[in-house]
Formats: C-alpha cells, sequence, structure tokens
C-alpha cells in the first residue's frame, strides 16, 4: 500500500477502529457467501469447503487492469504454515509453503487446478498438458551448491530444479473527496454525554502493493501455482485540519474507551492476473473516530477546539511484524478552545481523535488488510480540588482550605499502522507521535489552590542575610518548570525564579531597616504554556535581635495519635527552651534532616506551641518523625 501525492484531512472530529467478523476455523462443507464485495468491486467469493487456517474459494471477477479477463476458479487461501499443512495440498506444495510463513499472519493463495495437476503429474512421472502450457524454465544453476533448506531438499529430487518466488509490484492513482459527520453521538456505558465531528478528506494519492508469484519445482520446469501478499507502503505529504466537540458526565472510575468508524469509502482495486492466478487487491478508506477517558471521580465536561498541522511519511508494513519508515509533522496553526466548563474533584482526562487510514486488502479485508493511517488527538485534562491538605501558602504554621478548578487542552499527531489475517483481531501499531501541541489552559473559578508557596521564618533580623523558598502547593498536579516573581515591596528589583513545581527554589534578601516587610511571590507560568498569575503574600517582622537557636529537639515518636514535639512536653522532658522564655521563632524538620514544608504532610510548626503532627489527618494514616529547634531572644 503506498501513498504518494497529498491528502488533506479537514475537520471536527472524533473515534476510531471498526470491528471485523470473526469465522470459525472448524471443519465445514456446504457453501456460504463471502463477505459481500463493496460497490465497484470486480470480485466475489462463495467458501465451497474451510478448516483450521485454510479455505477454499470459488472466486469469480473481471481481471479489468490485465485485459479485460473474466475468470471463475476455485482458489485455496491459506493462513501461515499451519494453514498449508492443515489444507488437502501435496506434499511437496505443504513444505515449501511452510518453509516461506514469515510468520503467523502470512497468507498465501493457491489455485485447486494446478496443485492437483502437480500432484497427478508426480504419480504419473511427467507434466500434464495443462501445466506444460503454463510453466516456466527453471533458474537453478547445477553448479551452485545448494541451501540446506527443506525446499532446496525438495527440488533436488525435482531433478535439480529450484524456482524462486517472481516479485510483482501494482500502483494506481487516486483522488480523494469523502465527508466526515458525527452529530450527538450518545456512548452511554458510564459516560453520559455526547460527541460532534464534522469535515472531510480531500487530495490526491498512490496505492501500491507487492506481491510474490510462487512456483514450484517440477521435471526440470516451474510451474507457477500461487500468490503470496508481501508488502504494503504508504507515503506522501499530509495537510490535517481536525477538531472536536465534547459534553457529558463521568460517574465511574475506570471508564472504557470508545471508538466508531463512521464510513469506509471504496478508493480503487487492481484486478489482475499473476501468472494463471486472478489477484484482487482492494483499496478503501476507513474513517474512525474515538473517544479515551482516564477518570478518578465523578464530574462533567464540555469544550470544543481545532487544529492543523502539516507533515510527511513514508512506512512500509508487513502483515504481523510491523512497519519501517519515518514521518514529521509540524503545528500549522494554533486556534483557541471556546465553551468551556467543567466540574471534578480529581482528575477526567478525556483524549478524542479522529483517523483517515489507507487501507490495502487481498480479495477482501477478511482475508488479509493492512492499512496507515494519520490519527489527530485533542486531550483534554480537567482538574478539581477542594480542601486543606495542600500546603502553608504563606508559612503561618497552618494548612489553609482552598479550592482548585481548571482545564487543560492539548492537540497531538500520530501516524498508525494495523494489519490482519484471517479473520483475527488487527495488530495495531503507533509509527510516529507528535509532541503534545499546547491549546491553552484555564483557571475555571479563580482558584486558591494555585497560590505558590513562599516560605521563610516569621522573623529575621535586620541586615542579615535570610533565604526565601518557593514552590507551587503539594495537590498542583503537573510536573512542568514553574517561573515565579518574588517582588520585595521596598523598591528593589524582583528576583526571577525557575524550577520543578514539587521542588524548593531559592532566593537570598537583606533587609536594612527594621520593621514589617511584605514580600510578595507570584507564580507567573509554567514550560507547558500555562500562565497563572497567582500571588502569594507574606508578612515578616525584621527586627534588632539575632537570636541564638537550641538544639534539636525530639521526645515523641509518631505512634498513638501522632509526633507531638510540644513546647510544654519538651520542657517537663528535660529540655531547655531559652531558659524559660518564650522563643521567638521555631524550625521543624524530620530526624532525617527533611524540612517540614518538603514532607507533604499536615504538619503545624508554631513557636508558641511547638511542632504538631496527627496520625488521622496524613493521607496514609501515618506521620514521619520529627524533630523541632527554637529561636531565643
Amino acid at each position: 500500500m503506498s501513498i504518494c501525492g497529498s491528502v488533506r484531512f479537514v475537520g471536527r472530529a472524533v473515534l476510531t477502529f471498526g470491528v471485523l467478523a470473526v469465522m470459525g476455523a472448524g471443519q465445514a462443507q456446504g457453501y456460504r457467501i463471502m463477505p459481500p464485495p463493496e460497490e465497484g468491486e470486480n470480485y466475489s467469493g462463495v467458501v465451497l469447503q474451510e478448516g483450521a487456517s485454510w479455505q477454499l474459494v470459488n472466486a469469480s471477477g473481471y481481471a479489468a487492469d490485465d485485459g479485460g479477463q473474466y475468470y471463475n476458479q476455485n482458489l485455496y487461501m491459506l493462513q501461515s504454515a499451519a494453514g498449508a499443512y492443515n489444507a488437502p495440498l501435496p506434499p511437496g506444495i505443504q513444505t515449501e509453503l511452510a518453509g516461506s510463513a514469515d510468520n503467523e499472519d502470512t497468507v498465501f493463495i493457491v489455485d485447486q487446478r494446478i496443485i492437483d495437476e502437480i500432484a497427478a503429474s508426480e504419480q504419473n512421472g511427467y507434466l500434464s498438458p495443462y501445466l506444460n502450457s503454463i510453466a516456466e524454465p527453471q533458474d537453478y544453476d547445477p553448479y551452485e551448491p545448494l541451501e540446506p533448506s527443506p525446499m532446496d531438499t525438495m527440488a533436488r529430487f525435482r531433478l535439480f530444479g529450484r524456482c524462486s518466488d517472481k516479485e510483482v509490484t501494482k500502483s494506481k492513482t487516486l483522488n480523494l473527496s469523502n465527508p466526515i459527520t458525527l452529530q450527538n453521538f450518545n456512548m452511554g456505558s458510564g459516560f453520559s454525554g455526547t460527541l460532534q465531528a464534522s469535515g472531510d478528506v480531500q487530495g490526491t494519492a498512490t496505492g501500491e502493493v507487492r506481491i510474490l508469484l510462487k512456483r514450484y519445482a517440477i521435471f526440470g520446469a516451474c510451474v507457477p501455482y500461487g500468490v503470496k501478499f508481501d508488502r504494503a507502503r504508504a507515503y506522501g505529504n499530509m495537510l490535517v485540519n481536525y477538531g472536536a466537540t465534547l459534553s457529558g458526565t463521568i460517574n465511574y472510575q475506570s471508564p472504557p474507551d470508545w471508538e466508531w468508524e463512521i464510513t469506509k469509502p471504496r478508493l480503487f482495486s487492481l484486478d489482475f492476473f499473476l501468472g494463471p492466478i486472478p489477484v484482487h487487491i482492494g483499496f478503501n478508506l476507513p474513517i474512525t473516530v474515538g473517544l479515551e477517558l482516564n477518570a478518578s471521580l465523578t464530574g462533567s465536561v464540555t469544550y470544543n477546539t481545532g487544529q492543523s498541522a502539516q507533515g510527511a511519511f513514508d512506512y512500509t508494513c508487513f502483515l504481523g511484524s510491523g512497519c519501517y519508515g519515518w514521518s514529521n509533522f509540524v503545528q500549522n496553526s494554533a486556534q483557541p478552545a471556546q465553551t468551556l466548563t467543567g466540574s471534578v474533584s480529581g482528575h477526567i482526562k478525556p483524549s478524542i481523535y479522529a483517523q483517515a487510514a489507507l487501507r490495502a486488502y487481498l480479495y477482501n479485508e477478511w482475508i488479509a488488510y493492512a492499512q496507515v493511517g494519520i490519527r489527530p488527538y485533542v486531550h483534554g485534562d480537567l482538574w478539581g480540588y477542594y480542601g486543606n491538605n495542600c500546603g502553608d501558602a504563606n508559612g503561618d504554621g497552618w494548612f489553609e482550605t482552598v479550592d482548585a478548578l481548571t482545564f487543560d487542552l492539548d492537540w497531538q499527531l500520530r501516524v498508525t499502522a494495523a494489519a490482519a489475517a484471517f479473520g483475527g483481531n488487527p495488530k495495531r501499531w503507533t509509527l510516529w507521535s507528535s509532541a503534545y501541541w499546547h491549546i491553552g489552559w484555564w483557571d475555571l473559578i479563580g482558584s486558591e489552590a494555585l497560590e505558590p508557596m513562599l516560605v521563610s521564618p516569621a522573623s529575621v533580623p535586620v541586615n542579615t542575610s535570610q533565604r526565601y523558598d518557593a514552590k507551587m502547593r503539594p495537590c498542583w498536579p503537573y510536573g512542568d518548570n514553574v517561573s515565579y516573581q518574588l517582588n520585595w515591596n521596598d523598591g528593589t528589583a524582583p528576583a526571577s525564579l525557575n524550577g520543578s513545581p514539587q521542588v524548593f527554589v531559592s532566593t537570598y534578601k537583606t533587609w536594612p531597616a527594621q520593621g514589617t516587610v511584605t514580600p510578595q511571590l507570584t507564580a507567573l507560568s509554567d514550560s507547558h504554556g500555562r500562565t497563572f498569575n497567582r500571588t502569594t503574600t507574606r508578612n515578616i517582622q525584621v527586627g534588632a535581635a539575632t537570636g541564638t537557636w537550641t538544639g534539636w529537639m525530639a521526645r515523641d515518636a509518631p505512634s498513638g495519635t501522632g509526633d507531638w514535639e510540644l513546647i510544654g512536653d519538651l520542657r517537663a522532658a528535660g529540655f531547655n527552651i531559652c531558659n524559660g522564655a518564650a522563643p521567638i521563632g521555631i524550625d521543624c524538620q524530620t530526624t532525617n534532616g527533611v524540612d517540614w514544608r518538603n514532607t507533604g504532610e499536615v504538619y503545624t510548626c508554631d513557636p508558641n506551641q511547638g511542632g504538631i503532627c496527627q496520625n488521622n489527618l496524613q493521607t496514609d494514616g501515618s506521620c514521619l518523625d520529627y524533630q523541632v529547634r527554637f529561636l531565643c531572644q
């Protein structure tokens, strides 16, 4: 299968992959019509007999590309070596086909009359008149050593002959102009909502396949007796325009994926004789749309968008063993999404895709097909949060109750492939994926959970350098680096910071005068393209006294109700805290040296109380082991 030329995919689309009927492999007698031919096809078939991995089909048609000959012949359709051995074929044919089977999806087509005459000729000791009429000279050199393969061994006993396969490539140019329409499709099954899709496929392309003519060495001649589907190729240039509309409510934790085949227009066929074997290669354009959902809790989402990309690709595919080649697409434009609403506690990640694939099949899709498709995606991510387990932004020792509802939207392009034989489940591959192209990000409610964390001592000495730490709150779900601006509000230049959202990034500041200062930390944006502009303000007292830190103290372990390092309990246990005076500051960390703000646990670090961690407030039900120290006047 080959695409050369240009293809244009325009639209607003949504889902993928049709369903392929599977025929039973048990032995059966009688007559059964194969899947009906598509309109305009020059081939039809009736199953006369079938067994495990083989069928005998009465094939009739019109070789329009080879002199316009009509045919009506019985052909064995065989899958892999198993089909060759199970079908009623002469032993020499069985061995030869089994030796050239590449994998379990290899497909052979064998003419019944020819193999019957081969069996009779081998028994009689000479070629029949019909075989004489189609025989070709052998291509084996008697002075060249034979390779120790089963086929060569059999050929040595057929008058030292060997007949190689003949490669034949067929191609044809096509024009595409096919509409895509999917309106208000209700999916059910845990998602109460609708999808909408519209667009069309336009362009020109060329389809190409390679077929091998199988030839049997007998009595110094090569007798063509069957064909093997070898490979399909797709290459060309493509412009993909794609948009989607999704609206609905999700009410489960592990949703399925949906996929539909919207249409499958016939493109063209190649009808010819390869030796005495009639061959029909069909090409169609299955257009599929799909929805993938990954949800953690109940919620709803509504959005729509449209994007485009342009590039080129070139892939060669084999039945069962995949494809090789290359592709490269770049984003062509970025159109903002519209009409965005949602509600959720947790995550809902809907991915909507469409696919246009060029498919080549042998006789009909049940026997064998291979395809290469272009699949644009729209990836959505709705995130919601409400609670008080999302950090202490202003450093006052208490976790604030905050909320969030945001939606992130990306666009992506993938090149896919699929192949199937004898009605089996298609094997599918992703051949290439673009990066995520960011469309937009929305804060739907003015989310307080986006306010960054600004951490420093509540009281600092004048003319002394102090460290200031910044990061996003621990419930922030994305890992892209965040840019911050720390405004000191004293006339000096602000500090610019950048780093992982869940790792503190630091800067230092020296205050020249006593008094109350109010630095402001603003989370500006991240490397994915999300823009926040959310600010946290911290009140800090700049004093004259430098103070003195005590040593680290720990008297409790995180058993019972938690880890309690209270001032009164520490003094009762014999620890000297500021000689009985009230401390002016406190520092808390785990006994392994991890700052309490980096643990992700709900923790109170208060100079008037001490350090408090309660087991029942932690997500895993257990606190870490903490220690504290105090700053004395």
